[in-house]
């Protein structure tokens, strides 16, 4: 009975023995396990890393970004010769198809505004003609990116007619030459129109006055 006894109490004891190492072995970390969540931690860090570096580079790339210099390129690629205006240096004027244009641009801008310079006048009391030039300058300017403006020369008494466009001008535009030369287009076109406008108005007022 004694033996039996001693058998078993240390029967107890190896099998609380057991247990207690099998506890520690549940409780303690896994090597494997912990490396890889650090490895996809640390991975996942150096991509957003990554990205926040390539975007810091895009932002200060933009930032020194010069619109003026790469307007020059460009146009100097069109061989199209300008001229620097006296009085402010972020304006420029040359000619184009006959044309007068200016261009504000500045470095630390993206946008440019161009100029076409009285493309056309008409005397200055003729009033049936400025009323219809009103008219289609109202429409125009609902309707189309490009905006008309209109000024008075009192030595000549002549109504001179303007345009002008807001245009984005970046490298990242493919085929920035072909780009300048469609903003410039978009100007002759508004010219044309005017002119079959002021036309189709004159021949209706003409028809109605019969």
């Amino acid at each position: 009975m004694e033996i039996f006894t001693v058998v078993l109490v240390v029967l107890v004891i190896v099998f609380a023995n057991f247990l207690h190492d099998k506890g520690k072995r549940n409780m303690a970390p896994d090597d494997e396990n912990i490396n890889t969540q650090k490895d996809s931690i640390m991975t996942k860090e150096t991509e957003n890393s990554g990205q926040e570096n390539a975007q810091n580079t895009q932002d200060k790339q933009e930032r020194n970004f010069h619109t003026k210099d790469f307007l020059i390129e460009t146009l100097q690629k069109m061989n199209i010769k300008y001229e620097m205006s006296p009085d402010d240096d972020s304006r420029l004027w040359f000619e184009w198809q006959g044309g007068n244009f200016g261009i504000d641009v500045a470095n630390d801008c993206p946008f440019i505004v161009i100029w076409f310079l009285q493309w056309n006048e008409w005397p200055l009391y003729d009033i049936d003609t400025l009323s219809r030039v009103k008219r289609i300058m109202n429409d125009v300017n609902i309707n189309s990116g490009i905006t008309l403006v209109y000024s008075v020369n009192e030595s000549a008494s002549t109504f001179n007619i303007h345009s002008k466009k807001h245009a984005l001008f970046l490298p990242q535009i493919p085929e920035p030459e072909a780009y300048l030369r469609t903003l410039l287009g978009e100007f002759f076109a508004v010219c044309r129109y005017t002119e079959v406008e002021l036309e189709k108005l004159k021949n209706q007022e003409e028809a109605i006055a019969q």
